[in-house]
């Protein structure tokens, strides 16, 4: 008998990570994981939620750069495969950032598929379930190099560039 197999319901799981956000929705044998707070304890809520053996998640998607959005996303790189990632592209100058960068460029290595939105689009994960990003257009900010193979400075000169081009706009990084 194996307990907890997972049924064709619609099942979202708001994780307990402390400070920040991560919400875990599933459908059948399908994961999608919206942020991840801003530590590992995402981890224990995934392997709470997940069967033991399904170490694969169809996608994460990082809202923003915010340590409490994006700061336990290391862990679940390094604990899942993730086939694929939806995010923006613009950065954020932290340490926290750029150990996201870091493992982002990790798993695009071992096949993950990054997908950098800048409008609405809609993600289809199978029949009956899709997801739609709704994100307003920013053109001038959007820079796909970001998540390049980029020094640490080059990095940081690329997220002042873009900082400033949000001041210019009156847009708030959120």
């Amino acid at each position: 008998i194996i307990l907890d197999w997972p049924d064709q319901n619609l099942r979202v799981t708001f994780c307990d990570v402390g400070q920040g956000d991560a919400i875990l929705i599933q459908r059948g044998f399908k994961q999608i994981l919206v942020d991840s707070g801003s530590n590992q304890s995402v981890i224990e809520c995934l392997e709470k939620e997940l069967p033991f053996w399904d170490t694969d998640i169809e996608i994460v998607i990082a809202t923003h750069a915010d340590k409490d959005h994006i700061g336990g996303f290391e862990s679940v790189l390094n604990e899942f495969f993730v086939k694929e990632m939806i995010t923006t592209s613009i950065g954020k100058k932290t340490d926290v950032f750029l150990a996201f960068n870091e493992a982002v460029q990790r798993e695009i290595n071992d096949g993950m598929t990054l997908n950098l939105v800048d409008s609405e689009n809609t993600v289809k994960i199978e029949d009956n379930f899709s997801i739609t990003n709704v994100l307003p257009q920013v053109a001038s900010v959007h820079d796909p190099s970001i998540f390049g193979q980029n020094t640490e400075t080059q990095l940081w000169d690329k997220i002042d560039a873009q900082l400033a081009k949000l001041e210019e706009q009156n847009l708030d990084y959120n």
